[in-house]
């Protein structure tokens, strides 16, 4: 349309806008637009996306740099097309007056449905009352609900035009079909809310039993590009953290993680080494990590037009808030044509969230049996409860869960938790291993891990209680001890939600004889910190420094009482033998006795 046009574009005015819900969607869109262009013989367009800094620090002042760096760029390119996030293109409109709408010709509103969710309402008005109000206005989405009719009256779409596009997956040769995928080929596209070539699978878990099937999912499935969906940014902190430290599912297998709370460069290196990972190549040239896949760890920020190539499963180990995002996070698989597995752990609590979806014309199937993560039927646990008092576990993993198992120092206390053995429907002699108790003493050697782990805690809480779906997520059914076992929490955290449950919690804390307080990080600079407020803390007193100090003398007291144990039982033992000696000798010199005469019978 731009090229279209009768009379060419004057100086700093643009034909084209387009607006993006997220920086990675933006500067994706921005990639594909500038090969565009430059094969139209056209300008190349201008990105104006936030955060570009990197530094919290003196945020204004950098974020003003930055907007006059955009300026000085638009000058220079004179482009087009401008792409970018609602927040930044409106403060460019306000602040400055050097791109002109008034010749608009093309207004994209990206991912409609979330503009006005992500709380761009005002950010959008504002915006569009500066553009020309004859214009053509393309609002894009991949779920059609209430706030995109809402944005097509503000936008000022009278009538607007409904496109619905299917996707079909490609034609395969009979050898290579396999029964699930022919019976994705009958399915009629027209009803279902996903494309016909993305198979949608569930698994039901308890909540403490979620990651070692997930890290068992994992490893069965080394060799492919996972992305794994969370609930909150501090759980992708956590579980990113934890995972990086157990081993991994084979060799040459990274984790990147991926939150709104990241730095942008932090943001985009994440995404340029997931996106350039090629599955069947690894960092080095060793044979032996050949195949090795990767797995992309996020929150709704990378549910949304990313496109990332090879992506065989999208895994959501919580189910999204709300429910139409479910659609967007298996859309990153099964694009263009191509075929692709989702995967979504639900509890048996939320297993009416299948129901549910499959009303949304979502379908989904139980995940298959040869699948060493899921767990067996109620039925098959009955018969198989002999065979284990017979046979003992055949776990899916015989290796330490984690880096430093082999290495454990006999004198460390362990946490209070026992292993636990985890049935698997793939046979009655296949067991899946308990990382808990790795991810306990993980805690236990640096507070980092403790900390992020009581976020992730808390915050997973707050956004569970946000659930759109309450009626299916609800929060009077959700077991908080359970689940702060499963983030193997020591203690739990003092926070309104708890206040009334405690002592009704089944929650097994850490025994006195773990200090909390003495848990240390291993960076020094952030340990050396911590100490210098622990010591102002307990100098200045009151009853927080007094269950503290109260803390670390029973900590002491137990440590101390196990070390002189351990210091008595070689003696003991040695006495032990002495007496058992003695006791032998003078036997002996009976029984020589009795037998020359000297002692009668």
């Amino acid at each position: 349309m731009i090229l279209r046009r009768t009379s060419l574009l004057k100086k700093n005015q643009i034909g084209g806008l387009i607006l993006e819900p997220t920086r990675e969607l933006a500067r994706q869109t921005y990639t594909v637009c500038k090969d565009l262009c430059a094969s139209c013989g056209m300008s190349e367009p201008l990105l104006l996306v936030g955060g570009g800094g990197g530094d919290r620090k003196g945020s204004t002042s950098a974020s003003s740099h930055l907007v006059a760096s955009d300026i000085q760029q638009f000058a220079k390119l004179q482009s087009d097309i401008v792409i970018g996030t609602p927040g930044r293109v409106e403060d460019v409109f306000t602040r400055y007056d050097n791109i002109d709408v008034s010749e608009l010709e093309v207004l994209i509103l990206d991912e409609s449905d979330v503009l006005l969710d992500m709380g761009f309402e005002v950010t959008l008005t504002s915006i569009l009352s500066r553009l020309p109000r004859m214009r053509r206005t393309g609002l894009f989405s991949a779920t059609n609900t209430s706030g995109v009719k809402k944005l097509c009256v503000k936008s000022g779409m009278r009538n607007p035009v409904v496109v619905d596009v299917a996707v079909s997956a490609k034609q395969l040769k009979s050898s290579e079909k396999n029964e699930s995928e022919q019976q994705l080929a009958k399915k009629d596209q027209s009803q279902q809310a996903t494309p016909s070539s993305l198979t949608n699978y569930y698994i039901i878990s308890p909540l403490d039993e979620k990651l070692s099937r997930l890290l068992s999912f994992l490893r069965q499935h080394s060799q492919e590009k996972v992305i794994i969906f969370f609930l909150t940014c501090a759980c992708v902190e956590y579980y990113s953290a934890v995972l990086k430290e157990l081993n991994s599912p084979c060799k040459g297998y990274v984790y990147e993680s991926l939150h709104g709370k990241l730095v942008q460069k932090r943001r985009e290196k994440a995404m340029e080494r997931f996106r350039q990972r090629k599955c069947g190549q690894t960092d080095d040239d060793d044979d032996d990590t050949v195949n090795a896949g990767g797995a992309l760890l996020c929150t709704d920020v990378a549910a949304r037009g990313l496109d990332i190539s090879d992506i065989s499963w999208t895994i959501q180990f919580d189910a999204p808030v709300d429910p139409s995002s479910y659609v967007h996070r298996v859309g990153r698989s099964a694009r263009a044509g191509k075929t692709g597995k989702s995967l979504v752990f639900l509890t048996r609590k939320e297993e009416a969230y299948v129901d549910f979806l499959r009303l949304k014309k979502v379908p989904l199937t139980e995940l298959p049996d040869d699948e060493v993560c899921k767990p067996p039927t109620e039925e098959d646990s009955d018969d198989d409860e002999e065979q284990k008092d017979e046979k003992g576990p055949k776990e899916a993993s015989k290796e330490p869960e984690s880096k430093e198992q082999a290495n454990k120092d006999s004198n460390e206390p362990s946490p209070a938790v026992e292993k636990k053995i985890m049935k698997s429907a793939a046979g009655s002699d296949v067991f899946v291993p308990d990382v808990l108790p790795s991810i306990r003493k993980l805690i236990l050697k640096d507070r980092d891990m403790l900390e992020k782990g009581t976020k992730a805690y808390t915050s997973y809480i707050r956004a569970y209680k946000e659930h759109q779906c309450g009626f299916i997520f609800r929060f009077a059914s959700l077991d908080l001890g359970v689940l702060a076992t499963s983030f193997s929490l020591l203690r739990l955290p003092k926070m309104p939600e708890l206040r009334d449950k405690l002592g009704k919690i089944n929650f097994k804390p850490a025994g006195p004889e773990i200090n909390i307080h003495a848990i240390s990080f291993k960076d020094k600079t952030r340990e050396a910190a911590r100490q210098k407020r622990l010591a102002a803390e307990l100098a200045a007193g009151g009853k927080n420094a007094k269950q503290i100090k109260a803390e670390q003398r029973a900590a002491e007291r137990i440590q101390n009482r196990k070390t002189e144990e351990q210091r008595r039982s070689p003696r003991d033992a040695i006495q032990t033998r002495s007496a058992a000696s003695s006791k032998e000798f003078l036997m002996n010199g009976m029984s020589w006795r009795r037998k020359r005469g000297f002692i009668k019978s």
